[in-house]
């Protein structure tokens, strides 16, 4: 499962509506300064922990922000017995 941002830039309107810089983002939910840029840029995607910490920091919602893709990296065949 992926955790991936909505919208990069309106994501990063929220940021400076709430207040933070993204220096002070990433300090507030407890992670380095370049793994808050490569969310906030839409670069990298948070982990669960770091999605519940930047929900609860900017008081929103999950899904206002973030939705998750489901990746399976099986690529074993779903018919039985060769057929």
């Amino acid at each position: 499962m992926s955790i991936i941002l909505r919208n990069p830039v309106e994501f990063r309107r929220l940021l400076i509506k709430s207040g933070y810089t993204q220096r002070g983002f990433g300090r507030a939910i407890n992670i380095s300064e370049p793994y808050a840029n490569q969310i906030v840029n839409g670069e990298r995607n948070p982990g669960p922990a770091v999605a519940k910490r930047i929900c609860n920091i900017l008081n929103i919602k999950f899904e206002d922000i973030f939705f998750n893709t489901y990746a399976c990296k099986s690529e074993q065949k779903n018919n039985l017995f060769g057929q």
